[in-house]
């Protein structure tokens, strides 16, 4: 399933705007782009991120 910048960054718990920078810095890249433009994500890389994300965290305290 594909969906859109603002679900994803609720996902990541950060800002639609944080999302672009980090497409601009290479680090999570959208999956495509409509014929408008628009980002769009892979739900289950999202949700597999979180998780490392989560993993990490957990290993550092």
């Amino acid at each position: 399933m594909l969906v859109r910048i603002g679900i994803t960054a609720s996902i990541q718990g950060v800002s639609a705007s944080t999302m672009r920078r980090w497409e601009r810095e290479e680090k999570i890249l959208p999956y495509k782009r409509t014929r408008g433009g628009h980002r769009r994500y892979k739900l289950s890389q999202m949700i597999g991120e979180e998780e490392q994300k989560e993993e990490n965290d957990n290993q550092h305290t």
